[in-house]
Formats: structure tokens, sequence, C-alpha cells
């Protein structure tokens, strides 16, 4: 069963504040309230939220369509809600839909959660979410201790949203999760976006604002921002533009540049070559059967080295430098010569390889995992 959520409010009216120091929080059925643009709540004392009334009232968290890219324009937005602190308090939401406000569509969402607490010890407190639904991360939990036990509950939850909750069990263990009757459903941002591309030596420009990729890996933890287009890849450097960003060099015929052999692969951050081009190496013509992205760790270094396979590696030796001739490059035609369609991308953990003799197709470059679910535990961590 498809979690069912409410939509948002196109254009929502001010309502009164809600208190959350009041302890107990009645809400009137079917109405909406909002928090907005305020910060972390910290939780001190047992709160309980319940609607009163057959229709869920619904609580919108954040400001509609915020831009956590914008220097100065947006006012700055908490992802989390509420901070337990060491957690020495119950809170409860009963009967209530628990919203983002509409989100900026982007690899990497300004998706919020409710809770967090401090990564400490001797925490105990208990959480409960009942006949609820969500589009919000429950929370990042930190364990307090074996012996002194955490509840996470939930009964008649419906979560459609990009990750449920974050548990780590920093000492040892302690937090209990309990769902009964509840339908969780974990959806993946769009990691790829179509537009149109001019190329200069050494720099792209969009049509669309590359904010819509960056992320706050830039380049660290196996993820990078290429450029899809004419069946070929470019990669981005890190620090992009809003319309533009640098790149490694497109290289004309007759260009050289070091590049250094790893044992496998020839490997630069100088120059941008594509699977096709040809090139002059120890007095032997090469074409480049193949290009990849570097792996860990070298890969993690925010020079995004990038891997090209030619088929004759004889006389070559690891780690040495090696001076190459351009003789063809396939990706010269685009410079300066008009706009091309294509796809910018935000890849995480996912490679983009493109060769001569394989196509491996569209889907396959545009695939990236951007959002998994995280757990860390030294026993086990009970669900039921």
């Amino acid at each position: 069963m498809e979690p069912s959520l409410p939509k948002p409010t196109p254009t929502p009216e001010p309502v009164e504040t809600i208190d959350w120091n009041d302890g107990t929080i009645i809400l009137e059925s079917g109405k909406t309230y909002y928090w907005k643009e305020k910060p972390i709540h910290p939780v001190t004392k047992d709160i309980m939220v319940k609607t009163t009334g057959p229709e869920p009232a619904t609580i919108m968290f954040g400001t509609p369509n915020y831009s956590q890219w914008a220097d100065g324009e947006s006012p700055i937005h908490p992802r989390f809600q509420f901070d337990l602190g060491d957690w020495k308090c119950n809170v409860s939401f009963q009967n209530i839909h628990l919203r983002n406000a509409a989100l900026v569509d982007e690899a990497q969402p300004f998706h919020r959660a409710l809770f967090k607490n401090n990564p400490t010890e001797n925490q105990s407190g208990f959480i409960a979410l009942i006949n609820c639904t969500t589009d919000m991360q429950l929370g990042l939990f930190y364990s307090g201790q074996q012996e002194i036990q955490q509840v996470i509950y939930f009964e008649k939850v419906q979560f459609k949203g990009f990750m449920w909750t974050e548990i780590k069990a920093n000492f040892g263990g302690g937090i209990l999760l309990y769902g009964i009757d509840s339908v969780l459903q974990q959806t993946k941002p769009s990691t790829h976006f179509s537009a149109s591309f001019s190329f200069s030596q050494n720099e792209v420009f969009s049509s669309k604002p590359f904010t819509f990729i960056d992320t706050i890996f830039d380049g660290w933890g196996n993820s990078s921002n290429i450029i899809y287009c004419e069946g070929m890849v470019f990669q981005l450097r890190p620090g992009l533009g809003v319309n533009s960003s640098v790149i490694a060099r497109i290289p004309k015929v007759g260009d050289k540049f070091s590049m250094t052999f790893n044992g496998e692969f020839l490997s630069s951050n100088e120059v941008q070559l594509q699977a096709g081009d040809l090139i002059e190496l120890l007095g032997k013509e090469q074409e480049i059967i193949a290009r990849d992205r570097m792996v860990n760790p070298a890969y993690q270094n925010g020079n995004y080295p990038q891997d090209y396979k030619i088929p004759d590696i004889s006389g070559l030796v690891p780690g040495e430098n090696y001076l190459i001739k351009v003789i063809h490059s396939r990706a010269d035609r685009l410079v300066g010569s008009g706009r091309y369609e294509g796809y910018m991308i935000f890849k995480y953990d996912k490679h983009f390889w493109t060769g001569t003799n394989t196509d491996l197709g569209l889907d396959y470059i545009l695939q990236s995992n951007p959002y998994g679910v995280l757990s860390y535990h030294k026993r086990k961590s009970r669900c039921s």
C-alpha cells in the first residue's frame, strides 16, 4: 500500500504560532499550522501534540521553495526541528500530518527532520508517532547506553520521503525502535536535469543553474558532478558557478599534456579526453578506448583525476609521467560552436564509464545513489 499524503497548500496563510512550551498542545481538526523561519526548538520537558476531531491537523515546517544555496536571499532554516539535547523527556504526536513545505527539486533537497539528540551517555526518553503521515525524516538518534533505554515508537504511520531515520549506537546500543501497522516508503530525489550547454576550452555554460546538482559532497565520498552531452562525459570542478563551471581542458589537435601511468590506466586532471580520442605516446599512435572516474582514495582529493584506457601499455612504468600529444579530439568540435542538449548529473557511488566498443546506454550514465538508510550498531537494533 502506497502512503497517501496530503498535498501542501500552495499559498499558505499565516496562523497563530504553536507554543511548543505549553506541554500539551491540542490542534483543531483539519486546520493547517505553519512553523516558518524558526530556529531549532530545544525540548526541555515532555510535549504531547494531538488533534481534536476525526480529521488530522497539519503542521507545515519551513518556507516553501527555500533555496539552501542562495546567499543572503533566504532565511536560515534548521534541518532539524526539535533538539532533544541529552533526551530526558517524552514527545508524542497523534493524529497529525507532519509535512515539509514545498521543496526545490534538486539532487540534495533541503529535506527536514523532526528530532536530533546529543551523542552523550546516560540518555533516556520516549518518542511516539501515532496515526500520522509525514514526508519528513523522523530524526538522527544517538544511543545513550545499553542499560538505559531510548524508545522510538510509531503506529499507523505513513511515511513517503528520502530517509526515514538514522540511528547511531555510538555507546553500544540502547535504542529500541518499534513499528506497528505502518507503511514506510523511501523515494529518491532527482539526480539529473536536462539542459543545453555551450563550451569553451576550459569552461561549460548551462541553460539551467548548476545549483540543481551542487551538493555538500563536492568530490568526497565517491561523488562528482558531470555533464553528459553528445555521447561524451565532462567532469565539473569543485565550486560550481550558477550557470558556468570550470572544467579540465578540452584539448585541441597538437596539444601536449603530461599523464601518469598507474599500472593499468593513464590518468590526468589537466586534460579531459574522451573515448575515441587519438593520442601519441612514446612515438606511437593510440586510441582512448575507455574512460572512467578514478576510485578511492586518490579520487578524494578534489582535483578530479580521471582514468583513460589504451590498448597497448607495454613499456610503460607504473608511477611514471609521460608526455602525450593529441592527434584527434572528439570534444573539440563543441568549443564555440553553439549549444548542445544534454544532462547535468550528480553522481554518487556510481561510475560513468564510456568506451568505444560498448555502449552501456543513457540509463547507466544517469544512475546515482544520493541517499541511503544509515544505522550503526555494535550489538543489534530491534524492530518489531
